[in-house]
């Protein structure tokens, strides 16, 4: 016994040579333009943090201030909370003028990060060294700290 031959003809669908129909694999045109919107927008948004850096420390320094007077302990004296008073007024100042070494600015975070960490409550010691660090800045950004270091490089050494 002989197989019998079958012949075998190809349909439309079944045609190995010719392009099947297009299977479309990546994003969609809709989620390409969700993602450009996005990237935009945060390049947008970290042009505006970049510009307004400085807007935002005063902000936070401020913030801070309300924070850090309300909770001072009894034992600061009237003369000592005016004192610091004046000092976050002169560091805000400073900052708003972007007057601040980046040493003072690193300070000065690390300071509102541990005043934010205790919930604005500093003992009496602390009180001091937040008011010299403050002092210090709101010194450096003063019309005075540029001054002198001007008439140094100006000295000429014989």
């Amino acid at each position: 016994m002989e197989p019998e031959e079958t012949e075998i003809r190809p349909t439309e669908d079944s045609r190995p040579f010719e392009p099947g129909p297009a299977n479309l694999t990546g994003c969609g045109k809709p989620v390409v333009i969700g993602c450009l919107v996005l990237l935009v927008l945060l390049a947008a948004g970290m042009i505006l943090l970049l510009t307004q850096s400085n807007r935002l420390m005063s902000w936070t320094m401020n913030q801070v201030k309300a924070q850090v007077m309300a909770e001072l302990p009894p034992a600061v004296e009237t003369e000592e909370r005016d004192r610091l008073a004046a000092a976050f007024e002169s560091a805000t100042a400073a900052l708003a003028a972007g007057d601040i070494d980046p040493e003072d600015l690193q300070s000065l975070q690390r300071v509102v990060a541990e005043v934010q960490a205790s919930g604005g409550k500093l003992s009496a010691e602390q009180v001091e060294e937040v008011t010299l660090l403050l002092e210090e800045i709101g010194d450096s950004g003063s019309s005075e700290g540029p001054q002198e270091s001007d008439e140094r490089s100006r000295t000429v050494v014989p």
